[in-house]
């Protein structure tokens, strides 16, 4: 049904916003509507993650995947919940999922760099974050993280680049 979409855009348009309970609201309300809505289901988790709701998280992204086994979003989701909880493992493979099925997914590479960077890989976090880059340059947040990557592992000219990127959208920023 077409109100269940809707409710499950005002969704989305609610996380955008960092309205985590309202978006759970209208996506339960999607849901209510529409059990099989994978797209509800992967974006009420991705609400369940960033209110650190990990358990929720899993359970509805894991449902999201299996109502929608190709959707990239619901695995990287699942991944970023479990490496919140400690489960690099699970993580790591999750959010290698997402990316075999979306290869262009920047948040997935963003995901999986910070998988490397907690199992102190910093090159493999450097090459993802990058990666990422180069499909969404938008936030200054992964540029601040490879830049501090860049200077932990000697290489300053790299770091310094970064941090003056990250200086330039923050004075851009209205």
């Amino acid at each position: 049904p077409r109100s269940a979409q809707a409710h499950s855009g005002m969704g989305i348009a609610w996380v955008a916003k960092r309205q985590y309970a309202k978006a759970i609201e209208d996506f339960d309300a999607a849901i209510r509507l529409d059990s099989k809505l994978a797209k509800a289901w992967a974006g009420r988790a991705e609400a369940h993650r960033l209110l650190e709701h990990l358990k929720e998280a899993v359970a509805d992204s894991t449902t999201a995947i299996v109502l929608d086994p190709m959707l990239a979003r619901a695995f990287r989701t699942r991944g970023e919940s479990y490496l919140a909880g400690g489960q690099t493992e699970g993580a790591l493979s999750d959010v290698n999922k997402a990316i075999a099925l979306d290869p262009k997914y920047a948040a997935a590479y963003f995901a999986r760099g910070d998988i490397h960077r907690k199992l102190r890989n910093a090159d493999q976090a450097i090459a993802d974050y990058s990666k990422g880059i180069e499909f969404d340059s938008s936030s200054p947040r992964p540029l601040y993280v490879r830049a501090d990557l860049y200077r932990k592992v000697g290489k300053p000219e790299l770091a310094i680049a970064d941090y003056s990127r990250v200086i330039d959208m923050d004075a851009k920023k209205p």
